[in-house]
C-alpha cells in the first residue's frame, strides 16, 4: 500500500502551480462572504494541518478568530449559528468527513464552505442536497499515498490564494519563487537536509514554532511522524515551551532533536530561546524567508521534506509504512450516530432557531415554553385558511445566484401551479421593475393579474400585468434626497457600497455581502437624526434600505385585504429576514408568518419550520410543497411531511 514518499515530493512544484491557477471562484466567494464571522476549520489526518493553516489565514486576513478542530471535536461544539465553518478534504469519502458534514448542516452555521480535491465525491453529493452549503471541487489528478503530501500543499495553496484576495495581495506563481530557491529546488532541499541532519537521527523530536505562521508545519511534522511511526514528537510554541516543557531537555536532551521554525515575526523570541538550549541538544533551525500567507506555505513545504529526512534517518518510508488490519478497521469505523426521526429534528431545529441556543443549553422551563409555543403556532397555522400567499423576493423566492436572471423552474413551477389552481400571490420587494421583468419571464401571462407586487418595500403596489407601476420617472422627495446627498458625501461608505435613490427609499448596496453589517452601521450613524422623523433603516443580505415615513411591506397586506372575500382575511407570509433590522421584520411580524432563514424572538409568529440545512429558496420551496390551494383559498399542512 502507498507510494514511495520521495517520488510524491517530486510533484510538489507542479501541484503548487496547479493549485495557484485552478478555478476556485466559488470557494473564494465563500471565504469572502464568511470573512466577518469567526471560523471553525475542520480537517482530519493531513487535512487537519491544512485546517490549522486555514484558521491562521482567517485570523490574519479578516481580524476574526479562527480555530482548527478535528471532526470529532467539531461535532461537540454546541452553537455555530454565528460562525463560519470550513471543511477540508482530499478525497471526500471517509466516514469522518461525511459524518461531520452532516453534523455541521444540522448545526446551521452562518456559512458552511467545503473544499474537496475530488470530483463527484460522496461529500459533494451530500452538500448538493443543501443549497446553502458552498462546496467547491478542485479535482487534483495526482493522488496521495499513505500520508498527505500533494493534497496538503494543494489545499493550503488554494486557501492562501482565497484569503489573499481579501487583502488584495497574492502569492508567488512558482514553488521556486515562493521558497526563494534561486539556485533551484534541489539545492534548496539539500541545504535543508544539511540543516536537519543531526536532529533527524535522534529518537525524540521537539518541534518549536512561533505564534501562528509556522504552526501548521509543526503540526504536520507531528502528524507524519505519528502516522508513519517515524519518531516520538512533541509540538510547542516558544513561550508555552518555557512553561515547564523545557524539563524534557534537561532529562533527555542527548536523545532529542529540536526542529525550530523561525519567521521574521517571531525571530526575536525564537533566537533568544534557542540560544539557551543545552549544547547536547541537536538543533535544526529552519528559517522562513517569506512573509504573510506565503510564509505558512513555505513552512509547510519544508515540513514535507523534513518528514522525508526523518524517514531516511530511521529507514522508514513515510509513504509505505504498512497498515495493520486493526488500523484499517479503525479507519473505516463509522462513529457517527444515526439520524433522529424527522419530527424530532424539525421541532428541535425550529426551537433552536428561535431560542438562539441548542436545546441542551436551555433550562427546563425555557424548553417547555418553547415547545408549547411551537405546538400553539403550528396548530394555528394548520387550522387557518388564507386569502393569499405573500412572499418576499430576494433571499426567499430568488437566491443570490439568480439575482440578475429569471427564476429557476424549481421555484417558478410551484408558484405557477398555485396560480393555476386559482390562488392569489403577493410579492413584497425592495426592488423596482426588475422584479416585474423576472416574474413575467417565468410565469405565464394568463396568471399575471393574480400576482400583486409591492415595489420599493410597499411604496408602489400593482398587479404583475401593470406596466406603469413603478413609474419610469419619480417626483423628488426632499427628505429622501437630503439623506441621499448626505450618504453620498461619506468616503467610508463610498469605498464599500453604492447608492440608489428613489422618492420613498434610499438603497445602499454593499459591494460584498461581507460588508453589509458595516454598511448598516455606517448608514445608521450618518442618518440617526432622521429616525425621529419616521425614517426606517432596514437591511438585507446585500443592501440597506432607508424608507420614507409610512413605507412598509405590510401595505401590501392592507391592499390585499381591501380586495378580500372574507371580512377578516388571513395571509400566509414568507420572508427570510424576520429579526430586526431585517427588511422582512414587519411582514413576518404578522400572525401567520414563516421565515426561510432568520427568525424574530416572538414566540407566536415568524417561525422557521423548514428542515435543518434548508435555507432561503430551498426552504421556501419546502413550504410551497405544503401549501394547498382550494379555489382561491389556501391552507398549510406541516403534518403532510410526517412531522
Amino acid at each position: 500500500m502507498g507510494k514511495p514518499y520521495w517520488s510524491e515530493l517530486t510533484h510538489l512544484p507542479a501541484t503548487y502551480r496547479w493549485a495557484n491557477q485552478v478555478d476556485v471562484s466559488r470557494f473564494e466567494r465563500g471565504v469572502r462572504d464568511g470573512s466577518l464571522l469567526p471560523l471553525v476549520a475542520i480537517g482530519s489526518g493531513g487535512s487537519f494541518s491544512a485546517a490549522v493553516h486555514a484558521a491562521w489565514c482567517h485570523q490574519r486576513s479578516t481580524g476574526q478568530l479562527g480555530v482548527a478542530v478535528t471532526p470529532l471535536q467539531a461535532a461537540d461544539l454546541p452553537n455555530l449559528r454565528s460562525t463560519s465553518a470550513l471543511i477540508l478534504s482530499a478525497g471526500g469519502s471517509n466516514p469522518d468527513v461525511l459524518g461531520v458534514c452532516r453534523r455541521m448542516i444540522q448545526q446551521e452555521p452562518g456559512f458552511l464552505n467545503v473544499l474537496c480535491l475530488s470530483e463527484d465525491s460522496p461529500l459533494a453529493r451530500l452538500c448538493a442536497e443543501y443549497e446553502f452549503v458552498r462546496c467547491a471541487e478542485a479535482p487534483l489528478q495526482l493522488r496521495d499515498g499513505f500520508v498527505a503530501t500533494n493534497s496538503l500543499l494543494a489545499l493550503a495553496t488554494i486557501v492562501s490564494r482565497s484569503y489573499s484576495q481579501i487583502l488584495r495581495t497574492g502569492i508567488p506563481e512558482s514553488l521556486e519563487e515562493l521558497l526563494q530557491a534561486s539556485n533551484g529546488l534541489d539545492k534548496w532541499v539539500e541545504s535543508l537536509r544539511e540543516t536537519c541532519l543531526l536532529a533527524m537521527r535522534r529518537p525524540y523530536l521537539l518541534v518549536l514554532h512561533g505564534g501562528a505562521a509556522s504552526m501548521p508545519a509543526a503540526f504536520d511534522i507531528e502528524s507524519k511522524c505519528s502516522e508513519a511511526a517515524l519518531a516520538a514528537v512533541q509540538v510547542s510554541d516558544y513561550r508555552n515551551f518555557a512553561h515547564g516543557r523545557h524539563h524534557w531537555l534537561a532529562k533527555k536532551g542527548a536523545d532529542t532533536g529540536v526542529i525550530a521554525f523561525v519567521t521574521e515575526e517571531d525571530s526575536r523570541v525564537a533566537e533568544r530561546t534557542l540560544a539557551l538550549l543545552p549544547d547536547e541538544v541537536a538543533l535544526a533551525t529552519i528559517r522562513i524567508a517569506s512573509k504573510g500567507n506565503s510564509a505558512a506555505i513555505e513552512a509547510l513545504v519544508a515540513s514535507l521534506y523534513v518528514a522525508g529526512f526523518i524517514g531516511d534517518a530511521h529507514e522508514i518510508d513515510p509513504g509505505r509504512p504498512g497498515v495493520p488490519e486493526f488500523g484499517r478497521r479503525i479507519y473505516h469505523l463509522n462513529a457517527w450516530a444515526k439520524k433522529a426521526s424527522a419530527a424530532i429534528i424539525h421541532r428541535k431545529t425550529a426551537i433552536e432557531r428561535k431560542a438562539g441556543l441548542p436545546m441542551e443549553l436551555l433550562s427546563r422551563e425555557e424548553a417547555e415554553q418553547w415547545n408549547e409555543s411551537y405546538d400553539t403556532f403550528v396548530e394555528k397555522l394548520e387550522t387557518a385558511t388564507f386569502e393569499a400567499l405573500v412572499l418576499d423576493y430576494d433571499g426567499t423566492v430568488c437566491d443570490d445566484k439568480f439575482r440578475y436572471t429569471t427564476l429557476p423552474s424549481n421555484i417558478a413551477g410551484p408558484l405557477e401551479s398555485l396560480l393555476r389552481a386559482g390562488a392569489h400571490i403577493g410579492v413584497a420587494t425592495g426592488r423596482g421593475k426588475s422584479v416585474r421583468t423576472a416574474l413575467r419571464d417565468c410565469i405565464g401571462s394568463t396568471w399575471w393579474a393574480q400576482v400583486i407586487i409591492a415595489y420599493h418595500n410597499g411604496a408602489e403596489i400593482a398587479p404583475l400585468d401593470a406596466d406603469d407601476i413603478p413609474p419610469a420617472t419619480f417626483p423628488e422627495t426632499v427628505l429622501i434626497q437630503t439623506i441621499g446627498e448626505r450618504l453620498a458625501s461619506s468616503s467610508a461608505l463610498k469605498n464599500i457600497a453604492q447608492l440608489d435613490c428613489k422618492p420613498y427609499q434610499v438603497t445602499i448596496i454593499s459591494t460584498s455581502p461581507a460588508y453589509t453589517e458595516r454598511v448598516y452601521n455606517l448608514v445608521c450613524d450618518l442618518t440617526a437624526d432622521t429616525f425621529a422623523h419616521g425614517i426606517t433603516c432596514l437591511r438585507s443580505a446585500h443592501s440597506v434600505d432607508l424608507l420614507a415615513p409610512g413605507i412598509t411591506k405590510v401595505r401590501l397586506l392592507d391592499h390585499l385585504a381591501g380586495e378580500a372575500v372574507s371580512p377578516a382575511p388571513a395571509f400566509l407570509c414568507i420572508g427570510d429576514l424576520g429579526g430586526w433590522p431585517g427588511n422582512d421584520f414587519a411582514l413576518l411580524g404578522t400572525p401567520y408568518s414563516l421565515s426561510a432563514h432568520h427568525v424574530s424572538s416572538a414566540p407566536d409568529r415568524c417561525w422557521n419550520l423548514a428542515p435543518a440545512g434548508f435555507r432561503n429558496s430551498q426552504a421556501t420551496r419546502w413550504y410551497l410543497e405544503r401549501t394547498e390551494p382550494s379555489g382561491s383559498m389556501l391552507t398549510f399542512r406541516l403534518s403532510r411531511s410526517g412531522t
